[in-house]
């Protein structure tokens, strides 16, 4: 908001430069952003309502400078005789609208502001209109209080209704845009129908014109989250709005309407009705908060007395109650302007430190107890996941939860799939984040899209975080961490120029180790076909829990990100992909290993090189030598991979590093041979591999 600082000393006297002045809100809580000659623009925080007026940041100096709080006092002129339009007002839901408050004043003039006035406007950003609404936002801008004023001639009956808009009920604002209601929404109605958005804005069809002479002047407090809504689903956000929207001070209404009463007959010559129209039954009562000075010392580290701490807390709004000498106690009355934001003691606490300054606190060594880092063995494997991540040279990042529907689109999903199938959000922020996410996949690509703007060659990321999806009677949360890797340059031992086989098999090499967390030993990677993945370079890893039959749970996925997908996010180089289920990986955690001593008898290694069919997957071939040799095969490694060049067409090349060993006796050369031997002739049978010594 824009202060005028010659309009701020009319409540506060101060001799500091704007400088210094921007400088000491800034350190108490209020950022001043930028300073243009005497006017400052502060930027209010969402929870500080109180401060977008000019009074409400002329307590904030005040407090902060230690100076006196000046009062205006609004004093109406007499009222004329003579006969006075009667208006009579009905609230029709006291929760949406706790008060109401109207007046009538007869025989304005609509015509031009002063220059003062225009001003004044001016140097807040408003344009000047017409005496009376430039006197509405004035009162606006100076205590806060949205006000709207009606060309009494222009309501039907005299009656103002405010209630709750019926389905399908139009209204054209005063900006001349026509809306079309819903039942959630507020409306100030006279007997023929709305004739303004409750907070928001007035319609066309009572708005204050040059022919106008009788004005009734509205001053309420409408609930903030309705008006939110309001605003948000006809699109319309105004100064009013904003206002509501934060919450404004109940008691403030009475008194705003007194004072714009007070200027239209100033300033527009009109004659104010004695009779003063106030919908709140009952007085009004502050919430009162308890602080214990006892409790402001543990969490300040700060000794504040009774008079230091009283000082700061009045100088803000509050009222003193009284004072239990016996146990340290305070007792203060939240103004109405702080009530959606002043609740707990703590909140009184942090009122306290702001004013009195945060650089004021002395530097001291907490005396902290650690415990132990994980509560449970979960939360310490997700930690052990994601230390390899990071290990393996993967920067963490965190999106957000939060997808659109164009997002399942762009990665492919069928319109049966059952990544369409996540919750909704009934009230989203915008379309871009209407449902919650079944994938970790778009916060990644939406990262990489944006690095790759800022001329980031190359990029490595991970998340580890829920999606979501409907189970039955509600959604589901699954922990999953997903990677992706854009043209990262890998050192590799293979003798290959095949660059997308090195990629897909380096994450496979991630994968291995983060199943060898989970202490998994039985799984299988095999080629299938996966949204958003490259058909024939997209996998699932496949742990098996019983017999060798056991197909597997599903619980990695591989690959290549699709072409189509990458052109979507406006990828332009290859991008790898690792997703994997951790609530489900978690869940197959095997037994912790126990203690084994080293080998006491040799290993013996032979290589084998052979010529494969590319149907024939390098699982398959690794299956075949452990069956036919049985346990004393200790390890079977991949080192070389090779198609082209007098290889046959749909065929590759491996060369297979076989460790045999025996866990009782030293295996002789013989044995060995025959071994060997044994695993040639079934890869041959099996197979039909042909074997290249």
């Amino acid at each position: 908001m824009r202060i005028p600082l010659e309009w701020l000393k009319e409540y506060v006297a101060f001799d500091i430069s704007p400088q210094a002045l921007a400088q000491q809100l800034t350190l108490h809580g209020l950022e001043v952003p930028a300073i243009e000659g005497d006017v400052i623009d502060v930027d209010v925080l969402p929870n500080r309502g109180d401060c977008l007026s000019i009074r409400g940041v002329a307590r904030e100096v005040s407090a902060i400078l230690g100076r006196p709080m000046k009062k205006k006092k609004v004093v109406l002129p007499r009222t004329r005789s003579g006969q006075f339009p009667k208006v009579t007002v009905q609230v029709m839901n006291k929760k949406a609208c706790p008060r109401y408050c109207a007046r009538v004043i007869k025989n304005v003039k609509v015509g031009h502001s002063p220059d003062w006035l225009k001003n004044r406007l001016l140097q807040c950003g408003l344009r000047p209109i017409n005496n009376v609404v430039d006197i509405t936002n004035y009162i606006l801008l100076e205590l806060g209080q949205p006000m709207h004023a009606f060309d009494l001639n222009l309501i039907a009956e005299k009656k103002i209704v405010v209630r709750l808009a019926r389905p399908g009920e139009k209204m054209v604002t005063i900006e001349g845009t026509a809306l079309t209601l819903k039942s959630e929404n507020l409306v100030i109605a006279d007997a023929a129908g709305a004739v303004a958005l409750a907070g928001v804005m007035g319609g066309k069809n009572s708005e204050v014109n040059a022919s106008t002479h009788d004005i009734l002047l509205e001053s309420a407090y409408f609930e903030p989250t309705g008006i939110y809504r309001t605003s948000r689903a006809t699109k319309t956000r105004t100064e009013s709005s904003i206002r509501f929207e934060k919450g404004v001070d109940l008691k403030l209404v009475e008194e705003a309407l007194d004072w714009g009463a007070k200027l239209l007959a100033d300033l527009c010559g009109g004659e104010i009705s004695p009779q003063k129209i106030d919908t709140l039954r009952g007085s009004l009562k502050k919430r009162q908060l308890t602080l214990d000075l006892a409790e402001v010392k543990r969490i300040l580290g700060l000794e504040l007395s009774f008079s230091a701490v009283k000082k700061i807390l009045v100088s803000l709004g509050f009222d003193f109650v009284k004072r239990s000498a016996a146990r340290g106690q305070l007792v203060f009355a939240v103004p109405f302007g702080r009530a959606r934001d002043i609740e707990r003691e703590i909140d009184l606490i942090e009122e306290i430190i702001r004013v009195y300054g945060y650089d004021r606190i002395p530097a001291n060594l907490p005396h902290t107890i650690f415990e132990k880092k994980f509560a449970n063995p979960y939360e310490e494997f997700v930690e052990q996941v994601r230390g390899e991540l990071s290990a393996c040279g993967l920067d963490e990042i965190k999106t957000y939860s939060m997808v659109s529907s164009r997002d399942f689109d762009c990665l492919g999903y069928a319109p049966n799939a059952p990544e369409r199938n996540c919750p909704e959000i009934s009230n989203p922020l915008s379309s871009d984040a209407a449902w919650l996410r079944p994938s970790l996949l778009p916060g990644l690509l939406k990262t990489i899209e944006l690095n790759q703007n800022w001329q980031a060659a190359e990029q490595a990321f991970f998340e580890i975080d829920k999606v979501f999806l409907n189970q039955g009677k509600g959604a589901e949360e699954t922990l999953w961490a997903a990677a992706a890797v854009l043209d990262l340059p890998q050192q590799s031992h293979w003798q290959t120029a095949d660059r997308e086989k090195t990629d897909f098999y380096w994450f496979k090499g991630i994968l291995q180790r983060i199943l060898g967390l989970a202490r998994v030993s039985s799984f299988e990677v095999e080629l299938q076909a996966r949204a958003a993945l490259q058909p024939g370079l997209s996998a699932v890893c496949r742990v098996k829990q019983h017999a060798v039959a056991d197909p597997g749970l599903p619980v990695a996925y591989l690959g290549k990100l699709h072409p189509a997908v990458a052109a979507h996010y406006k990828i332009k180089k290859p991008v790898y992909i690792l997703e994997i289920n951790l609530s489900l990986l978690f869940g197959l955690v095997g037994k912790r290993e126990k203690y084994r001593p080293l080998p006491k008898y040799p290993a013996v290694d032979r290589d084998v090189a052979m010529i494969v069919s590319a149907d024939i997957s390098y699982q398959s071939i690794r299956d075949s030598i452990l069956k036919s040799a049985g346990a004393r095969v200790e390890k079977v490694e991949l080192f070389d991979l090779f198609a082209g060049q007098n290889i046959p067409p749909g065929h590759y090349s491996l060369a297979l590093h076989v460790v045999y060993r025996d866990q009782h006796k030293t295996l002789s050369d013989d044995e060995v041979n025959q071994l060997h031997a044994r695993v040639l002739e079934t890869l041959k049978d099996s197979l039909k591999i042909e074997i290249r010594m």
